[in-house]
């Protein structure tokens, strides 16, 4: 279509829907944490912070529901998935987070059938989620 860029998802009215709940889906938390965190080992414990000085581990990484946690007393940071997460690591807005992580996740391995099925069932939904 004419006017779209390049990083434009598949279907353009697809902005409009909900991209976090999408992400939260699809996107495994154990995969987000190790692109965020390259020299994490699954289940090897702690990681350092990234929000605040931190010379030992002290972030957990709850992968069931994709949040984290910092121990130290001086952060104490909570952050309930990986959107909030990313929205936090990033310093923008959650809705930005979650558009930001469906282009690098989401859209390079879905495929088209699930967008558009996912896309169907919530314009389908009613008004609540629009």
């Amino acid at each position: 279509m004419g006017g779209e860029s390049k990083d434009s998802p598949p279907y353009p009215d697809l902005q409009m829907l909900q991209f976090k709940d999408l992400v939260l889906k699809e996107v495994d938390s154990t995969i987000y944490y190790q692109t965020r965190f390259p020299k994490w080992v699954e289940g090897k414990g702690n990681v350092v912070c990234c929000f605040h000085s931190d010379n030992s581990p002290s972030l957990a990484l709850n992968l069931n529901g994709g949040g984290a946690r910092c121990h130290a007393s001086s952060c104490g940071i909570r952050l309930g998935n990986i959107v909030h997460f990313e929205s936090k690591l990033k310093n923008v807005s959650e809705s930005l987070a979650a558009k930001n992580l469906y282009k690098e996740f989401v859209q390079k391995t879905l495929p088209t059938s699930r967008l558009t099925a996912y896309k169907s069932n919530l314009l389908n939904a009613g008004p609540s989620l629009k």
